[in-house]
């Protein structure tokens, strides 16, 4: 391991690597703190520049945006109790009770801390479970994998949605759209209608930026509740308020590295579950919701730990179990990188490069975002008149250079007029993009499963390790009905 680490080092302190990794931090940081913009848009916007990448800087840069969102969102749900991104809603939970409190320092630091801390340890994570992951994942065949795809597609349409069958409605259109292009097996063209354009397929650039980055700004340019000043305060941190996150620290290092693996766990939920177990385990129980130190810590360093040991499932099995994700895989794919279980040893390089970028940029984010706290929040300031629109207009540029094609560039506002449609709707849109990324892999073994076993189903049965992810499949829908259930009862009851 570290032989593997020392080459990570080399490959990420080579000068590109290094300024993308600083500029993934920085950029990170920014979308973390400006309420409204969040990690997928941004990506969403980013991803045709990335068109061209070497895929390790392209890997670097846009995991390096990813965590280091987690740090910036902490300090605007803490000063100004509005969530930078959707994994820091439980900080405010206590975070902004804290800042009243003028206790905002020890929120921060002790959310800087947590964060670090559980990157670190995911880093390590990952490069121990990872290549032992990869080499179970050799062992998978199509019907292993069709199922582990079913999976994540049922499991993050049951997480993201409220409602199960929106939730699976939504990705099986994006499984549609994912069919629209040529198709490898027969070579016939399918729902192409007759353009020459979309023979390749819908652009992957176009479909993200319209349904998931396009639709958020506009909405969020109209809405006023966005323009908020920072609070003052002074940096302070005693040793007292350090013995007593500690335990909080770990614990929710402990369930974000485990949540973030499982497909639809992610940062979010991993959050919201640390927050649920530190309240139950806490000896101050009567401080949570009023200004509990352990409510900030524990969360903060789950949603750390969960965004960066999601990596593990894309890069050992080629399954994004998140939007971010899906991303980061549509990144690879389109600078010649299919992650799979063969991603450790094909490209080590990529793989233990972009551990070792995670390391530094911990250790970066850290002195980003504790000293450096007032400088950012002067961004919250700034006019969203101008931001947004110019946000716009670089994603609009970005689309149309993939394959400098207007096409596409009509294409994004198409699909921005749809997403729109689907925000008023209250739908979620992660599940369309899931669908999208994750449908034509799924099509292909879920092919190659019914051609070997002549069009029988019972293939997937026959499989230990594609019953299992059936069955948790099943978990999954009849845990969204309980749901759902409950919250039907709760509303008769009232």
């Amino acid at each position: 391991m570290i032989d593997n680490l020392l080459l990570g080092f080399q490959t990420v302190f080579e000068i590109n690597n290094l300024l993308f990794l600083i500029a993934g931090c920085l950029l990170g940081t920014a979308i973390g703190i400006l309420p409204g913009i969040g990690t997928v848009i941004c990506l969403s916007i980013l991803l045709p520049f990335t068109y061209g990448f070497d895929p390790i800087t392209s890997i670097i840069l846009m995991a390096g945006i990813y965590y280091g969102a987690q740090y910036g969102g902490s300090n605007t749900s803490i000063l100004l109790n509005v969530p930078g991104e959707p994994s820091t809603v439980m900080t405010c939970i206590d975070g902004y009770p804290m800042a009243q409190q003028g206790r905002a320092s020890e929120a921060i630091i002790s959310a800087g801390i947590g964060s670090f801390v559980a990157g670190i340890f995911a880093v390590f994570a990952i490069a121990f479970a990872a290549p032992a992951l990869s080499d179970i994942a050799f062992e998978f065949g199509p019907t292993e994998f069709a199922s582990l795809m079913l999976l994540g597609i049922i499991s993050i349409s049951v997480i993201t949605s409220e409602n199960l069958v929106t939730g699976l409605g939504m990705a099986c259109i994006g499984m549609l759209l994912g069919t629209v292009g040529t198709d490898i097996n027969s070579a016939t063209e399918r729902f192409t209608l007759n353009q020459l354009e979309l023979v390749d397929g819908i652009t992957v650039g176009a479909l993200v930026i319209g349904v998931l980055g396009l639709p958020a700004l506009v909405t969020h340019l109209l809405d006023k509740n966005l323009e908020n000043k920072p609070m003052e305060f002074k940096l302070r941190f005693s040793f007292q308020d350090l013995k007593r996150v500690i335990p909080s620290i770990l614990r929710g290092t402990g369930v974000g590295t485990v949540m973030g693996v499982i497909p639809g766990g992610g940062a979010v939920m991993s959050a919201f579950a640390a927050y649920v177990v530190e309240k139950k385990v806490s000896k101050n129980k009567q401080d949570f919701g009023k200004g509990a130190i352990e409510g900030v810590a524990a969360p903060e360093s789950a949603n750390n730990a969960a965004s960066q040991t999601s990596l593990i499932p894309l890069l050992t099995l080629g399954i994004p179990e998140n939007p971010v994700m899906a991303l980061i895989l549509s990144s690879l794919i389109i600078n010649g990188v299919q992650p799979g279980p063969g991603t450790v040893t094909e490209y080590p390089e990529l793989f233990w490069g972009l551990l070792a970028s995670m390391l530094l940029g911990n250790m970066f984010l850290l002195f980003l975002n504790i000293p450096f706290v007032k400088m950012w929040m002067k961004i919250i300031s700034y006019p969203k008149s101008i931001l947004y629109p110019l946000l716009i207009s670089i994603a609009l540029v970005g689309v149309y250079f993939i394959k400098e094609s207007w096409f596409d560039v009509g294409t994004a506002i198409f699909f921005t007029l749809l997403g729109i449609v689907f925000i008023f709707c209250k739908l979620e849109s992660a599940p369309l993009i899931f669908g999208y990324i994750i449908g034509p892999l799924f099509e292909e073994n879920l092919r190659r499963t019914l051609t070997i076993s002549d069009g029988s189903f019972m293939k997937f049965l026959e499989s230990n390790i594609s019953l299992f992810f059936l069955s948790i499949s099943v978990i999954f829908i009849l845990w969204s009905f309980v749901r759902k259930f409950n919250y039907l009862h709760r509303q008769l009851t009232k």
